[in-house]
């Protein structure tokens, strides 16, 4: 499922992280939040350098 960008927007506007804002929602632990963290930031960083 995609989000909205209208939401990301708003949610960046407001420094939210969405990444942590769902992990706590759905009541991951500690490393498991940091996984979820460390996985977007390797998805990014493969995007920015292809």
């Amino acid at each position: 499922m995609a989000v909205p960008e209208s939401l990301l927007r708003e949610a960046a506007r407001r420094g939210v992280d969405v990444v942590d804002l769902l992990s706590k929602a759905l009541g991951f632990d500690p490393p498991r939040r940091a996984s979820a963290h460390l996985e977007l930031a390797k998805r990014f960083l493969a995007e920015g350098a292809a």
